[in-house]
């Protein structure tokens, strides 16, 4: 424990050091004083924030409002001595007048250097619940004991969020010519890596990146062939990504060691994977497997037209209220020659259960009846995933059938209704160029957007990252 006391504290010094006796007959009462303490809990009290709302004419308007920021626990290391909340306080709390409460060990009595450690001046004062402290910069506590030879000092942060919840960006990452050239891209998310398949000289090909600027060509450990429409027919699923190129279904941990799994002529098209299987689509239908080398059909209920067969999406949703439940979206549409009345997406729905006693279930189809009043209409180049707990369709929907314009909508209940959403608007760039583009998210929860022109971009929505 540091010894040195400044000038300034010579009050609070003498302080400390009395002992005093109360004389009452015979009883004696002394003080004790004890040569060790330390810091051992700190909390905030109410502080201000700014924050943005709408106005009576619907204008953006700034108000100030209270936080209790005593609900916002603060981690004190005696190691490194340092004091700071790992949750940081919101966008827009004011930490410039702050009061705060600090206990001690054995009643140490606590100070707060006047100025960053960067400045020379030491003076010192009293630590109080009821005065106001400026906590915008790191500050220097320092406790006491109860005979004033020693202290300990701490470095106070207190951490606030410098980005508004629900602000999303893009970030310009790269161009690259090995993508541009590529056509009908599809990117991927594999294990800290980004793949993008595409289509080149009339055959497929694959390239990597670790770090979604420096990009190459796949190095396969197999002599093999890629299918020009091999983007189309891929799921990620156990920690692998299978692929379905010609009737092969291969598998692969990082897009270059290969395993071929199985060779099944009845495969359509490779669509996705659930928590318990990967599915395709076949001529009559969907078939299953669970591990990419026995394939079973699927009983779907009976509205087997409706099964979309372009633009396949299926993602999976765990069910938080039951145990063990797994909600599969899959959505897309049929084929606007044979079905050019379709104005929605074609949506279905399953539940995969786990367990000794789990039941395959059927596949059933969301029925667009009239009192459906928020469904998803038909998106050109539909795109889906999952992020922050929603499921989103990005693509383009033609308004009066001949201007298409680029929309993204979001649903919250399983696929049931759907609401349009002005967040994650394209890169003003690829809007200019009226381009298509393929995006993925990846363990991070960053989105990772590919352009036609071979330009990636990455953005997370703020609280994703806090």
């Amino acid at each position: 424990m540091k010894r040195k006391l400044t000038n300034i504290f010579l009050s609070f010094v003498a302080t400390c050091c009395l002992t005093s006796c109360l004389n009452d007959g015979d009883d004696e009462v002394t003080l004790v004083y004890y040569d060790d303490t330390a810091i051992t809990s700190f909390t905030l009290g109410t502080l201000e924030r700014q924050m943005t709302g709408k106005d009576s004419k619907g204008q953006d308007s700034v108000y100030t409002t209270t936080l209790n920021a005593g609900v916002y626990k603060f981690r004190i290391n005696q190691q490194t001595r340092e004091i700071y909340n790992p949750d940081s306080l919101p966008y827009g709390t004011d930490v410039s007048k702050c009061t705060c409460t600090v206990s001690t060990k054995n009643s140490g009595t606590v100070v707060i250097k006047v100025t960053p450690e960067t400045e020379e001046d030491d003076s010192l004062y009293l630590v109080s619940s009821s005065d106001s402290l400026d906590f915008s910069y790191p500050r220097e506590l320092r406790v006491y004991n109860g005979r004033a030879t020693a202290y300990r000092s701490y470095t106070l942060k207190v951490n606030v969020h410098q980005q508004k919840e629900d602000d999303f960006g893009w970030q310009s990452q790269t161009q690259s010519e090995d993508l541009r050239q590529l056509t009908n891209k599809r990117v991927v998310s594999l294990n800290g890596r980004l793949l993008v398949f595409g289509r080149r000289a009339g055959a497929g090909a694959l390239f990597l990146s670790d770090d979604g600027k420096e990009w190459r060509a796949a190095q396969s450990n197999v002599n093999m062939v890629l299918d020009a429409n091999v983007g189309e027919n891929m799921a990620v699923y156990n920690g692998k990504l299978y692929i379905l190129t010609g009737n092969l279904v291969l598998s692969s941990p990082d897009g270059e060691q290969w395993t071929q799994e199985t060779s099944n002529a009845t495969l359509v098209k490779l669509i996705g994977a659930g928590k318990n299987a990967l599915y395709a689509l076949t001529a009559t239908g969907l078939s299953s497997s669970a591990d990419g080398k026995t394939w079973t059909p699927e009983t779907l209920d009976d509205h087997v037209t409706l099964l979309p067969t372009e633009n396949l999406q299926l993602v999976s949703l765990p069910q938080q209220t039951v145990a063990g439940f797994n909600r599969l979206l899959l959505f897309g549409n049929r084929n606007k020659t044979d079905y050019p009345a379709d104005r929605k997406t074609m949506i279905w729905g399953k539940i995969e259960t786990t367990g000794p006693n789990a039941v395959n279930e059927p596949w059933t189809y969301y029925s667009l009846d009239e009192e459906v009043v928020r469904t998803l209409p038909r998106l050109d180049g539909l795109q889906g995933l999952v992020y922050d707990k929603k499921v989103y369709a990005f693509g383009t929907v033609s308004s009066d059938n001949t201007s298409e314009s680029y929309v993204v909508y979001y649903t919250e209940n399983s696929g049931l209704t759907w609401t349009l959403t002005s967040s994650y608007q394209l890169p003003a760039e690829l809007v200019t160029a009226n381009e298509t583009f393929t995006l993925t998210v990846d363990n991070n929860d960053y989105l990772w957007l590919v352009g036609e022109n071979g330009k990636i971009w990455k953005g997370r929505l703020s609280q994703l990252g806090w």
